[in-house]
């Protein structure tokens, strides 16, 4: 009778330890969002910042429904004006990683905070975005 309990325990506590286990190797999931206003930070070529003041005013709105606008800020004969407005959509690759509708740009979440874009036949050019 001992040996029945002992088994059957022994059995139990397997299944459970089983049971419990088989969802922790499981990646954790994000709830990183790309929508937002975001500012544009950096312009890397070869690692160099080449965004002066005045571009670090452009921004992009970029909406949960799939779409965005941006506004870019250039400087001429010392002023700060804008330069030029695009409008635009976007899809979700996979969990951080987003692409640009028609064009060879992806976008890399790297936190709820900043992101990544990259011209995708350009290894030698990268934006920095920070979340307003």
């Amino acid at each position: 009778m001992k040996k029945t309990i002992l088994k059957t325990m022994v059995l139990a506590i397997s299944s459970f330890y089983l049971i419990s286990c088989s969802n922790s190797d499981e990646e954790p999931t994000s709830n990183l969002e790309l929508s937002g206003i975001w500012k544009y930070q950096q312009k890397l070529v070869n690692g160099v910042d080449k965004l002066d003041d005045c571009q670090r005013k452009s921004t992009s709105n970029i909406k949960p429904n799939g779409t965005f606008e941006s506004t870019f800020y250039l400087e001429t004969n010392g002023d700060c004006k804008i330069d030029d407005n695009i409008n635009g959509s976007w899809v979700r690759i996979d969990e951080n990683t987003f692409k640009v509708v028609g064009k060879d740009v992806t976008i890399n979440l790297i936190n709820a905070n900043k992101y990544e874009l990259l011209i995708n036949n350009q290894s030698n050019y990268k934006e920095v975005w920070i979340k307003q």
